[in-house]
């Protein structure tokens, strides 16, 4: 199962998708450090969702939730690169709900009908923040949360956005309790 993806696309061409591996339930932080392909790039995503997709609907329980902090690409080839925004999750910003900045959430989508599914946690790994990443029951059906370094237009629609450097590796830390 996986709950997380980078994806490095040159000249609108997708060159690798690294998906993340998060299994089992973690309660307390835990360190990663996931190897992707050190590819050449001129744009990236890199995502993250509360619910393991391979597995709808087995663990696509609202209240399963996935908490990152820390987050970074280490870039092992061509020396450092730059840092992800915000990589800490200490910024957020409302707009018709908060999200952290530089990273788009469905937030803006789900607020008007009072709901969140990534929010700001004091229970953080370092620094005074974290992204709460939540599923949530949403008209009817399960919504997953998601945390994207990316644009996401109105709809919900997502895009990758350009990035330099050459990362072979994201680290961070997390937290995961799938519901159910």
């Amino acid at each position: 199962p996986y709950a997380g993806e980078i994806e490095k696309r040159d000249v609108g061409s997708m060159v690798s998708m690294d998906m993340i591996p998060i299994t089992g339930s973690q309660s307390n932080w835990t360190a990663f450090t996931f190897s992707i392909d050190p590819a050449a790039q001129d744009s990236i995503f890199v995502g993250f969702i509360s619910t393991i997709p391979d597995s709808y609907p087995s663990i696509a329980m609202p209240g399963s939730y996935l908490m990152v902090d820390n987050v970074s690409l280490s870039h092992s080839v061509n020396g450092p690169g730059p840092a992800l925004p915000n990589f800490s999750f200490e910024n957020w910003s409302t707009v018709s709900s908060t999200n952290p900045d530089g990273w788009a959430t469905f937030n803006t989508l789900v607020a008007p009908y009072g709901l969140t599914a990534v929010s700001s946690t004091s229970d953080a790994f370092a620094g005074a923040l974290a992204a709460q990443i939540e599923t949530i029951g949403a008209f009817g059906d399960t919504l997953p949360g998601m945390l994207i370094y990316g644009n996401m237009d109105q709809y919900g629609n997502l895009s990758i956005v350009p990035f330099t450097g050459t990362p072979a590796a994201l680290t961070g830390n997390y937290k995961y309790s799938p519901s159910g």
